[in-house]
């Protein structure tokens, strides 16, 4: 008599357990990898934009400076060197006026009294 019996290959609910765990562990992975790197991405343009503004601000100034001349700089603490379109929570410190009656001021925020 023959064995009627079917054998179907099949994965155990143990194995299809493990293979997802490490699965997801893999996507976790890369998503994370990918947050971590956009982050960093985000963060290294923002620098460099902030850094080309600096750039942009000293040059004009130098050129400014270059064409026209210095006629007279403020330093700082002289009542002069108030400059009333400044917020509250910054300090203005050394004034530089060209010859071509453009003022630039030296100025930090303070964040030492909020």
């Amino acid at each position: 008599m023959k064995n009627n019996k079917l054998h179907f290959k099949a994965f155990t609910l143990v194995e299809v357990l493990v293979s997802i765990t490490i699965f997801s562990i893999m996507v976790i992975s890369i998503i994370w990898i990918y947050i971590v790197s956009t982050d960093i991405t985000m963060k290294s343009d923002i620098n460099r934009m902030m850094q080309e503004n600096i750039k942009n601000v000293t040059n004009t100034i130098a050129e400014d400076v270059r064409k026209n001349g210095i006629k007279w700089v403020a330093p700082t603490g002289d009542p002069s060197c108030i400059y009333s379109l400044f917020p509250e929570n910054y300090k203005t410190g050394t004034k530089l006026c060209t010859k071509s009656l453009n003022e630039y001021y030296l100025a930090f925020e303070n964040t030492t009294n909020p």
